[in-house]
């Protein structure tokens, strides 16, 4: 991975203060923020953002920490079409407070195309009404009464136990949002049938996010656009996998002038987070110039702080073999307990262990053949990752129940100690 050593100066030792300032986590970035950021004032935060097909009309809606009457500007609003790569013109529903709701009117019937969306939130500025920018994704398919992507079977059942009612809603088959289900309706999903909707393109390749420590992430990417498609790379951060904020950006001049040129493997780091969350991240393309972003982002790349246990290793405690304990050591400080998983040659098993544990006594081990194991962590919606494999060969057991007998001038040794392992025994005198 590249780094530039410039990269390490004034712009590297401002990273936290910037960062702690926007949103209380500190970062170890690879590349600055974006000039002006420091100004940003505390505004209100997006809590919530709905896609709301079931209305007389098609809206979204913004639910917000705070009210935002006073600086709400359909300006600071831009809604993309990232199917057909075109911008939709919103207008506001109502008055603005707590939450702010927004309609299409300028489209047939106030129906959104079929596509994929990203709605835009501009802030972080003085007289806009959120800190930071924030993005909220979802997409349309019409005749999808039940928003799985295609239009099939499904729906047209849906349509078929609705048919003829009215006061009805997108999704009891509504196709035209007219508020009955008719034909016009069945004629729309005729035309629709055995369509789906895919999703959208990944300009972005080897997006990774990796859990560094209890409380830090790492981030990397590769295949950065060309300096003729973008003028502002930014990162967002989400706690749900919908709702992102810009939590980070930089320019393209700022890239070239960090050593990276136009198609380089650059990483992102934070830290200060919350143990057992799971965070979603993207890296998105942005042209300032038109206010659209120009690429779409891997966003399947989620990860859960919740570092694994490390240094597994087995003990045996004499016996005739079937019995270890596996010993490993816990990074964690919030799991709910470990999961340790057991190959047998017979099958496998999976034993819960008590949170806070750092061993576990594993017996019924089979004597013929070899036994793996290997530990993770857990938490109530998220697991860590896991140890990796210890063997376990029975054959190499210590004798246990030794015993002598005199025997015709000898002395008869007998003891327990089986596998098939076991090449020989060596008997010691003194």
């Amino acid at each position: 991975m590249r780094r530039a050593s410039r990269f390490h100066g004034v712009i590297h030792r401002c990273i936290d203060r910037i960062v702690s300032r926007i949103s209380g986590v500190s970062s170890t970035n690879r590349f600055p923020i974006v000039e002006g950021i420091e100004s940003r004032q505390y505004l209100a935060n997006v809590t919530q953002s709905i896609f709301d097909t079931n209305s007389t009309q098609q809206q979204l809606r913004f639910d917000f920490s705070e009210d935002v009457s006073s600086t709400f500007d359909i300006g600071d609003f831009v809604l993309r079409n990232g199917t057909t790569a075109s911008n939709v013109t919103s207008t506001v529903y109502g008055t603005p407070g707590t939450s702010a709701t927004l309609r299409f009117s300028t489209t047939p019937n106030g129906m959104l195309p079929d596509g994929e969306y990203l709605a835009t939130l501009f802030g972080g500025t003085t007289g806009r009404p959120v800190s930071t920018d924030h993005e909220f994704d979802f997409f349309f398919l019409n005749a999808d009464f039940n928003r799985d992507r295609a239009v099939n079977f499904d729906d047209l059942l849906i349509l078929t136990q609705n048919y003829g009612s009215s006061g009805k809603t997108f999704s009891q088959g509504d196709a035209n949002y007219d508020g009955a289900v008719n034909f016009d309706d069945l004629l729309i999903l005729a035309q629709k049938y055995s369509t789906s909707l895919s999703q959208p393109p990944t300009s972005f390749t080897q997006l990774i996010a990796d859990a560094a420590s209890a409380h830090s992430i790492n981030l990397s990417w590769g295949n950065i656009p060309s300096s003729t498609t973008w003028t502002d790379l930014r990162i967002y951060r989400s706690t749900n996998g919908s709702d992102f904020d810009q939590i980070d950006s930089m320019t393209y001049s700022q890239w070239q002038s960090a050593g990276f040129g136009s198609t380089g493997f650059t990483s992102w780091s934070e830290s200060g987070l919350a143990e057992s969350t799971k965070y979603w991240y993207r890296v998105r393309a942005w042209n300032s110039g038109t206010s659209s972003f120009v690429s779409t982002t891997n966003k399947e790349w989620a990860v859960t702080v919740l570092p694994a246990p490390t240094n597994p290793f087995i003990t045996t405690g004499g016996g005739d073999g079937s019995t270890v304990t596996l010993n490993w050591t816990r990074n964690s400080v919030s799991e709910s307990g470990f999961t340790i998983e057991v190959n047998k040659p017979t099958g496998t098993e999976y034993v819960d262990v008590a949170p806070g544990s750092t061993s576990k006594e594993i017996s019924g081990l089979p004597l013929d053949g070899v036994t793996t194991f290997r530990v993770r962590a857990y938490s109530s919606n998220n697991v860590s990752a896991f140890t990796q494999w210890k063997a376990y060969f029975p054959g190499t057991t210590a004798p246990y129940g030794l015993t002598g007998t005199p025997s015709n001038n000898g002395l008869l040794l007998q003891w327990n100690g089986s596998g098939t392992n076991i090449d020989y025994f060596v008997i010691q005198r003194r």
